[in-house]
């Protein structure tokens, strides 16, 4: 008998889940029920009439290591599309310190010798690298890795400017994000002769990205599309859906589960309400989308409200004076939070133009914003904002999500009770579960060992 296998989601862990899927039962009847208007999520992003193309913010693909994913988003864009890059590169990440663009690392230094000197005192007594807990804050996680002067003199204003949150309420996943979990070395010299530490290099970062020993390299390559970049990659996985027979069904309205019944409610595109049995579900929705679908109330377990999240996209008739593919503003003075340097990576392929997409947090959506960050911009030689030609203001409705302790412990709770209500047919996956996992190369992996190790009878 045909079994049938729902997958709930419109973004690339819904996607991947629902081919993956069909690869793996190639008999079964295989369903995605799209929850939102559009594929793709964050990674459809944004295309104006004038045939400019900008991300929402930035995604440049990393392979997973797990070939069976990466060859599906490999394949489904055109050979002469596809920009794959040099082991080593893809990441080549900068920093705004001092009004002063730093192209070499994005790690901040120790800006006193007692922080300096405090922090080679904690790497001559560590056993381990104190991990990145995200249940435990910027603070605590700090002074374990750098000592209480780094973590004042330093992460501190860094962190606290950039999300307006205090440094002991924020998750340690608030260093993360902007990858601060390492200390620049004062020299090449220097962390040349400290390298063969693993601690030491665990806590030092390399002041001079470029010059990695290939011994040190993340050996997985990097890829994006050369015309319409990560929405191309969407185009072709839906794409791929539709040549593996796998059924679409838009769900324009409200989705309800009676999972002893193993029945879901959706509306539909014609504004019809069905019912439909399943003998496997799949969800790619995240712990606080599944859980509207449970009707379970998510203001019980206290998250704290996402972040307002803006992004500024930006053409140029010349050229973008930085040669790192995107940089944090960690000491900006007009609250840039990232710039994604598209001329860096991808130049644009038909009319040469320079495009750069800044994101910022808080209350910075208007005109005026974008105004003080192009002054910004053009004042550390990075742009002339007389060359701007175009410019579009676009404000996520999702916002961005509080990296607050709070709220990932409430994430961690909301997605404990979930899982342990629901019975062996459902499996869930995206943002939330799986140990909290938030990155593309975290739920998309997830979803793969759902779907590999799950039984359907």
């Amino acid at each position: 008998m045909t079994k049938r296998i729902v997958i709930l989601g419109a973004g690339l862990t819904a996607l991947m889940g629902a081919i993956l899927a069909k690869k793996r039962w190639v008999n079964s009847e295989v369903i995605l029920i799209k929850t939102a208007t559009v594929f793709g999520g964050h990674l459809r992003g944004y295309e104006y009439e004038n045939g400019l193309y900008f991300d929402t913010g930035t995604h440049i693909f990393q392979e997973s290591g797990i070939a069976e994913i990466d060859n599906e988003l490999l394949q489904c864009v055109p050979k002469d599309d596809l920009i794959v890059f040099e082991k080593g590169q893809g990441d080549i990440v900068g920093g705004i310190y001092d009004n002063k663009l730093e192209h070499d690392s994005h790690f901040p230094l120790a800006k006193s010798q007692e922080a300096r000197l405090e922090i080679e005192k904690k790497i001559q007594t560590m056993t381990v690298v104190p991990p990145i807990d995200r249940m435990k804050s910027c603070m605590e996680l700090g002074i374990a890795r750098f000592g209480s002067i780094y973590t004042n003199q330093t992460l501190k204003p860094i962190l606290e400017s950039m999300y307006g949150i205090p440094l002991d309420k924020l998750s340690s996943f608030a260093m993360l994000l902007p990858g601060l979990t390492r200390v620049k070395a004062d020299s090449m010299a220097d962390w040349l002769i400290g390298q063969k530490n693993e601690h030491w290099r665990a806590i030092f970062g390399i002041p001079e990205q470029r010059h990695l020993p290939d011994k040190y390299q993340n050996n997985r390559r990097s890829f994006y599309s050369r015309n319409r970049g990560t929405r191309s990659f969407i185009d072709g996985i839906t794409n791929k859906l539709r040549l593996l027979g796998i059924k679409i069904f838009e769900c324009t309205g409200g989705i309800s589960i009676n999972y002893e019944d193993s029945e879901i409610q959706i509306t539909s595109e014609d504004n019809r309400d069905f019912k439909m049995q399943y003998d496997a579900l799949f969800s790619g929705l995240g712990a606080v989308g599944i859980s509207r679908a449970l009707d379970i109330e998510i203001g019980d377990f206290g998250l704290d409200r996402p972040l307002p999240h803006t992004l500024f996209h930006v053409a140029l008739s010349g050229r973008v004076h930085a040669n790192c593919y995107y940089f944090y503003g960690f000491e900006s003075k007009s609250s840039i939070y990232r710039v994604t340097n598209y001329d860096a990576f991808c130049p644009s392929p038909s009319d040469g133009l320079s495009r750069i997409t800044i994101e910022a947090l808080g209350d910075n959506s208007d005109q005026k914003s974008l105004d003080l960050i192009l002054e910004e911009l053009s004042d550390l030689g990075v742009l002339d904002r007389n060359h701007v030609i175009f410019s579009a203001i676009e404000k996520l409705p999702s916002g961005f999500p509080s990296p607050t302790v709070v709220n990932f412990q409430a994430m961690q709770k909301l997605a404990n009770q979930i899982e342990n209500t629901l019975p062996e047919n459902i499996y869930l996956g995206g943002a939330g579960h799986g140990d909290g996992h938030f990155f593309q190369n975290e739920v998309i992996p997830h979803m793969y060992n759902l779907i590999k190790t799950a039984e359907i009878c």
